[in-house]
Formats: C-alpha cells, sequence, structure tokens
C-alpha cells in the first residue's frame, strides 16, 4: 500500500499535506497534458496490480477494495470528469486550501472545528432524536476523559492498562479499542487537549 500513498499524495500534495505529511509541501499538482496522461497510466499500472493481487484477509480485502475504489474515483476525475480544465476556480481552491493546512496544521484547528460544528448541529436542531443526544454527550465525556487522561499520563504516571481500564469503566469502550486509545495518548501528547 506504501506504493499507492505515494502516488496519491503526488497527484494531489494537498491531501498529503492535509494528513500532515510535509514531504510533499513543496509540490504542486501538475494538469498539464502530459502530466496527466503520466498519471493516468500510473494509476491504471496501480489499478492492474492491485487486481491481480491475492488478498489473504478479510482485512486484506477490505484494504484492496477501498484502494481499488480510490483508484477508480482518481481516474474518473483526471481522465473524464476533468475539473482542472474547465474550472477555472480549480486550481486557486486547491493553492488556498494548501495554505489553509499548513497554516492550520496544529490538532486544535481540526478537533475545535468538529467540536464547534457538532454543537452548532445540536443548536440547529439537527440532534433532536434521544440517540443522537447520547451520542453526543458520550462524545463530550470522551473528549473530556482524555484531557484527564493525557495529563495523568505524562506528568501523574498513570499506566496505559490503568488508563484503557478508565475507558472501558467510564464510557464503555471495548478493551482493545480502549487500549489503543490509551497507547495514542502516548503517542501524541497535548493532543487530546485540543
Amino acid at each position: 500500500m506504501g506504493g499507492y500513498f505515494d502516488l496519491r499524495w503526488r497527484l494531489n500534495p494537498v491531501e498529503a499535506t492535509f494528513h500532515g505529511l510535509s514531504e510533499f509541501d513543496a509540490l504542486f499538482p501538475a494538469y498539464d497534458a502530459e502530466s496527466v496522461r503520466e498519471q493516468l497510466a500510473a494509476l491504471v499500472a496501480y489499478e492492474n496490480a492491485i487486481e491481480e493481487a491475492v488478498a489473504d484477509s478479510l482485512a486484506e480485502e477490505i484494504d484492496r477494495t477501498a484502494v481499488l475504489h480510490s483508484l477508480r474515483h482518481d481516474m474518473l476525475l483526471l481522465g473524464k470528469e476533468r475539473q482542472f480544465v474547465h474550472d477555472p476556480s480549480y486550481h486557486l481552491m486547491h493553492a488556498v486550501n494548501g495554505i489553509f493546512l499548513l497554516l492550520a496544521r496544529t490538532p486544535a484547528a481540526r478537533e475545535g472545528w468538529a467540536l464547534y460544528c457538532e454543537s452548532l448541529m445540536a443548536e440547529m436542531g439537527f440532534l433532536d432524536s434521544a440517540e443522537e443526544r447520547f451520542f453526543q454527550a458520550h462524545n463530550l465525556l470522551w473528549r473530556a476523559l482524555r484531557v484527564i487522561l493525557d495529563v495523568s499520563l505524562h506528568t501523574k504516571g498513570l499506566s496505559t492498562l490503568d488508563a484503557a481500564a478508565r475507558l472501558r469503566e467510564e464510557l464503555g469502550f471495548e478493551p482493545n479499542f480502549a487500549e489503543a486509545e490509551a497507547k495514542r495518548y502516548c503517542a501524541y501528547p497535548t493532543y487530546q487537549l485540543c
């Protein structure tokens, strides 16, 4: 899959920046006729290789199917829709989006925006059912608890096993998910504070 992502990021360096990959920041997408032909040929070659790959497990088959879907979507955009030819704002939108992502590379820009959108949806009446309000309240509790766990893991000696236990007990998380979350908090200190 590594080759697929390298190809994808080179075709769309703004998306790479969005995913936090700084090595593609200096690249610009190339939409001249020759570059588009080369990109389409690379996508087709990769599609053929993925089509022939044999999945050894359900997880691998799911990954393979997702990559094929993504490749075919990219080929449709480049080969048929060709927005970059018909829409003069296309290049400006990519440039502005890329600049924004470089400036807003902090988790606060993403997490804070998501929380604001959720609260705005509730305020506008989109989260009316009991299930939706419960889901929102559960996620607010999760965000609050992960701040406590982040600080406790990094300054108070809390173990990842104890953090996972709190996630299970207080939020009802499955054991594997709770353990993965606790390890993520250790891997990305202070991210949870956003």
